[in-house]
């Protein structure tokens, strides 16, 4: 009987370790917007949202705490961390045991690459795919492997790709001919006969005969 009563008596204590778990976990955070997006790197940025509550949490980017230099209800004021690189990334307001998550994008218009992926081939410099991680710059090149599939020579110099005898040009979508007249070789053409089957000699954007 005795111990039918303890029993008992640990279910009130137990009601009220959850009403006050409930109470201190208070309403969910909810987050509306995040100000600017995209932001550049170790910039201030403005959250705002509902339920923040009054005493400051914590503000997870990326899984790293960012500095908070302002903190209410429904605004908070934080800062970038100075070396993300460009993406977008999982930001987080925690209040007590609750949280709420946005995505958010760093941006910085200064950084081109950060690695080969972000140097798609287009139209107009096709052949800058290789990112260098010294400018974060897309490049031609950065060593000889970088230009095995380049349209203008096999070898890398000054981290463009070039060619220095005829024979590097052999079966090149820009033509069959080491064009050295510029300041760098590049394979080119001189007439419809340097060019692949059913390729013309013409001048690309640049003045540059190619096969087209």
């Amino acid at each position: 009987m005795r111990g039918l009563i303890m029993r008992c008596a640990r279910i009130p204590g137990l009601f009220f370790l959850l009403v006050g778990l409930f109470l201190l976990s208070g309403c969910k955070p909810m987050i509306t917007a995040v100000d600017p997006d995209p932001a550049e790197p170790g910039t201030e940025i403005t959250i705002t949202g509902s339920g923040f509550g009054s005493s400051q949490g914590s503000v997870l980017y990326d899984g790293d705490s960012l500095s908070i230099s302002s903190w209410s209800d429904s605004v908070i004021v934080a800062t970038l961390p100075t070396d993300k690189p460009n993406g977008t990334y999982d930001l987080w307001v925690i209040v007590g045991i609750q949280g709420a998550m946005i995505q958010h994008t760093v941006e910085d218009p200064s950084v081109e690459c950060s690695s080969n992926a972000d140097c798609p081939a287009s139209s107009d410099y096709k052949w800058a795919t290789t990112c260098d991680p010294d400018t974060n710059t897309c490049v031609e090149c950065l060593i000889d492997e970088d230009c095995s599939s380049d349209s203008l020579g096999p070898y890398c110099s000054s981290k463009l790709c070039v060619c220095s005898t005829n024979d590097d040009c052999t079966g090149n979508a820009n033509g069959f001919y080491c064009d050295n007249s510029s300041l760098y070789t590049i394979c080119s053409c001189v007439t419809g006969m340097d060019c692949p089957s059913g390729k013309t000699c013409i001048g690309d954007a640049f003045g540059t005969p190619v096969c087209e």
